[in-house]
Order: C-alpha cells, then sequence, then structure tokens
C-alpha cells in the first residue's frame, strides 16, 4: 500500500508511484521578464488539480469534458481580474 500514488477519479482505480498517469491543473501563473539573467520567467501564484486519471482513462477521455471541468471550477484567488 505504500507504493500508491493516488487513485483515478473516474474508475477508482489505484494509481501506483512510477505509473502513467494524466493531471489536468488550472495554474495562475505571472509572466515576467528577469533583467538579472536576461531572460523570461513565469512563476506560479496558485495551483490546483481539477481531476487525476489513470493511464487507461487518460487516454480515452474526451477533450470536450475537459473544457468543461475548466470552465465549471473557479480560481480560487477571486482578487485577479480577466483581461
Amino acid at each position: 500500500m505504500a507504493n500508491i500514488f493516488t487513485t483515478c477519479d473516474l474508475c477508482a482505480k489505484e494509481i501506483h508511484y512510477g505509473s502513467a498517469y494524466v493531471v489536468i491543473e488550472r495554474n495562475i501563473e505571472e509572466a515576467f521578464h528577469n533583467v538579472t539573467s536576461n531572460k523570461d520567467e513565469t512563476q506560479i501564484i496558485d495551483s490546483e488539480v481539477l481531476i487525476t486519471l489513470c493511464g487507461k482513462c487518460g487516454n480515452e477521455f474526451q477533450y470536450d469534458v475537459i473544457a468543461k471541468i475548466i470552465q465549471a471550477v473557479p480560481a480560487n484567488d477571486y482578487s485577479i481580474k480577466k483581461n
């Protein structure tokens, strides 16, 4: 049981460490230019796992469902304004 990482949100199958899986996350990021390194960088402000799927369910997952999941889950930080 110690090698179980998580379970699939669709079929409830155990996902073990080292196994292939699919995770869909919502990240709120801030892009900026670092003048010290002269490189563009991105800082993750917030990250939230929306769904975790085993390899089998991930490969069979319908992409239109992904859009519905992303639209249905609001960002945690309501102070962030839409552009």
